[in-house]
């Protein structure tokens, strides 16, 4: 991970109940909600850049780890095409 990347850790023991939690990689954030009504849970992500809305990426995983992995993968590749851009 990049010295830019900030990620909100929780206690394992309070993953299972997480509702919302929001990831930081260069000039993108990651936004991570869990459905707790479907069976087994969703984890579910949406990728926009920082102060903007738009909605640049999303998803939905299995586990927490895949939904976090997934989000970081995107915003690794968005930060990796802003570079080569500007």
């Amino acid at each position: 991970m990049s010295k830019r990347t900030k990620i909100i850790e929780f206690p394992k023991a309070k993953a299972k109940s997480l509702t919302k939690r929001t990831l930081a990689a260069g000039n993108y954030l990651a936004e991570l909600y869990v459905d707790t009504k479907s069976v087994p849970p969703l984890y579910h992500y949406i990728v926009t850049r920082k102060d903007s809305a738009e909605i640049l990426g999303w998803g939905q995983e299995w586990s927490v780890e895949d939904a976090e992995r997934s989000a970081l993968d995107r915003m690794a590749i968005m930060n990796a095409n802003s570079a080569r851009v500007g």
